[in-house]
């Protein structure tokens, strides 16, 4: 005879292995010994106990992994540039990383507020079209996002705000999520796709949509996929922000009766084989284009050099009582 653990009467078998105590109620699977004895327990799913215990899990997730947010803010004390940061796909035999020292250093020398659209490391390649990506990169993944995190760590200071890219997702197909996207998260506001940077410039107030890719490419404008998502998805956009082509562009046209500048993204990887062997002729010189916003009225001045960026933002400085009286 085998007795109830908790309250030390005889259990009584019900079926096979099962017993029962019918003075607690509780159930048990003992051995055909009597020496190995265990709690049973019907498997039982109440949908209503689950809503309430996934409306906390769900707050306590956006708490810890703020990636679900389509709208970020930030700003600037005074009028200044917004660098347009992306595909930088370290990592790849392809990168100028001697270019990358000087961008860095440039970031870091005239303090340049920037944003990253994504594709920051080369990537896992779960699948591809060959397997020259892989064999080709001169850091391995956990490399890339070491090196990545010990730059963010330099520069971390001057980010905005940040978005993914389609290389990003290649870990998610794997394992669900991306170290690079943890690493971003510390440093920034990030949006986990299409998403607007509201940014106070000094006591105006900028609308910078941002995406690293977009739909609806044109090969008449590379920017055509930028106008789609500013005319088709958002309203009152002074800047939209874009990346994925590795080649900067800068265009504006009205959109819903507001000017906006779209401006594509550069990349630091000027020897893509990927893209010279479906659609680029030759290498790449690696250039950024970026905005000025002025703090005295909304006013956006698009550039598709950094240095030049850089020479308007410091003559406007140094002479800013010429500028106003002319401008306004």
């Amino acid at each position: 005879m085998t007795n109830c653990p908790d309250c030390a009467k005889a259990l009584i078998k019900t079926d096979g292995d099962k017993h029962k105590c019918l003075v607690c109620g509780k159930e048990y699977l003992v051995s055909p010994d009597g020496k190995r004895i265990k709690e049973f327990r019907e498997a039982a799913c109440d949908w209503r106990e689950y809503v309430d215990l996934l409306d906390d899990r769900i707050k306590l997730r956006n708490k810890s992994i703020p990636e679900n947010a389509v709208e970020a803010s930030a700003a600037l004390s005074a009028s200044d540039i917004v660098l347009n940061l992306s595909d930088l796909h370290l990592g790849s035999g392809g990168v100028s990383y001697r270019f990358f020292r000087e961008l860095t250093d440039i970031i870091i020398k005239y303090k340049i507020p920037f944003v990253l659209l994504g594709d920051e490391g080369e990537g896992f390649f779960p699948s591809f079209r060959s397997a020259r990506p892989v064999l080709g990169q001169v850091m391995e993944p956990i490399e890339q996002v070491r090196f990545f995190e010990s730059w963010l760590n330099e520069v971390g200071e001057y980010l905005l705000c940040a978005t993914c890219g389609n290389h990003d997702e290649f870990l998610e197909k794997i394992a669900g999520f991306n170290a690079f996207t943890a690493i971003k998260t510390k440093f920034a506001p990030y949006i986990d796709g299409i998403g607007a940077l509201n940014l106070k410039v000094g006591h105006i107030t900028y609308k910078i949509g941002l995406s690293h890719q977009g739909r609806g490419g044109s090969k008449w404008n590379k920017n055509h996929r930028l106008a789609n998502i500013a005319r088709e998805h958002m309203t009152g956009l002074d800047v939209m922000f874009g990346g994925h082509l590795h080649q900067e562009e800068v265009t504006g046209a009205y959109i819903r009766e507001n000017w906006c500048w779209m401006i594509s993204g550069g990349s630091i990887k000027t020897e893509d084989e990927y893209a010279r062997r479906y659609f680029t002729f030759g290498g790449k010189i690696p250039q950024f284009s970026c905005v000025w916003l002025d703090d005295g009225e909304k006013r956006v001045v698009a550039f598709r050099s950094l240095r030049e960026a850089i020479f308007w933002r410091d003559m406007v400085r140094a002479n800013k009582k010429e500028y106003r009286a002319i401008v306004g």
